[in-house]
C-alpha cells in the first residue's frame, strides 16, 4: 500500500524533494516503442462519474477527461452494462490524476505527447 504525504509533512522537511512511491499497478504495460519515441495508448470507456454514466477517456488507462451523455443513452442497456464493468470516479479522483498527468507533461489535451491512436481523442463540436 502506498501512503500519501499531506502538505504538513512537506512543510515539515523544509520543502525539500521528498522520494515518492508509486504503485506499478497504476500503469498498464501495453504500450508502442518506435525508435526511441514511446507511442501512448488511448482507449474510452463508459464510466460512472459522479452519479451519472460518462465516457470517460483514458491515456495507458489513466482517465485524463469525459463526455457527459444525454439521459436516453445514460439508461441505455448496453450503455449501464459496461459503465458497472469499470470503476466509479468522483472530481478527488480526477484531480488527482489530471494533476499527474499535467506534472508529468503526459495530458493529451494539454501537451504533445506521442499517440498511437490520435483518432480516440475527444472530438470538438
Amino acid at each position: 500500500m502506498v501512503e500519501s504525504v499531506d502538505t504538513p509533512d512537506l512543510k515539515s522537511v523544509g520543502l525539500m524533494p521528498v522520494g515518492v512511491q508509486v504503485s506499478l499497478a497504476l500503469f498498464p504495460t501495453k504500450y508502442i516503442v518506435v525508435g526511441n519515441v514511446m507511442k501512448y495508448t488511448l482507449t474510452q470507456a463508459y464510466c460512472f462519474y459522479m452519479g451519472e454514466v460518462v465516457r470517460m477517456y483514458f491515456i495507458q488507462g489513466l482517465p485524463y477527461t469525459f463526455d457527459e451523455l444525454p439521459q436516453i443513452i445514460q439508461d441505455h442497456p448496453a450503455v449501464q452494462t459496461e459503465a458497472l464493468q469499470h470503476r466509479d470516479y468522483d472530481d478527488e479522483d480526477m484531480f488527482k490524476i489530471s494533476n499527474y498527468l499535467i506534472m508529468e507533461e503526459m495530458h493529451p489535451l494539454m501537451f504533445e505527447v506521442e499517440i498511437d491512436n490520435p483518432e480516440l481523442l475527444p472530438k470538438d463540436d
